[in-house]
């Protein structure tokens, strides 16, 4: 058997005029994710993906380029291989505009 993560949402229509923040998904035992952010009206802010070994300390990966909403609806996809940590979650941190995001996670083991 397989260990799967099939598709769930993360973040439901989140308000972007305040940080949102999702979701924490368990990721122990699985090797590849995929994130799906898509966001709709004219918000202004910057994408993060936390990871944590323990649910308490959150850390930042590395992602080039960093996502960010520049005042129109959009969307972006973030792959991710073999992560060290157990957790993970994203978190959106407004600068200006309002607007409603939706994340959406996927993985597997390999």
């Amino acid at each position: 058997m397989r260990n799967i993560l099939a598709t769930f949402k993360s973040v439901t229509a989140g308000s972007m005029s305040t940080q949102v923040i999702s979701e924490i998904t368990d990721i122990r035992w699985l090797d590849n994710m995929v994130m799906y952010i898509a966001w709709t009206g004219a918000a202004y802010g910057t994408f993060f993906v936390d990871t944590s070994p323990d649910k308490l300390n959150w850390y930042p990966l590395n992602l080039d380029p960093v996502p960010v909403a520049s005042g129109m609806a959009g969307n972006h996809r973030i792959d991710m291989n073999q992560l060290p940590d157990a957790y993970i979650r994203t978190r959106y941190v407004p600068s200006a505009g309002t607007g409603t995001l939706n994340v959406s996670i996927a993985g597997k083991l390999l």
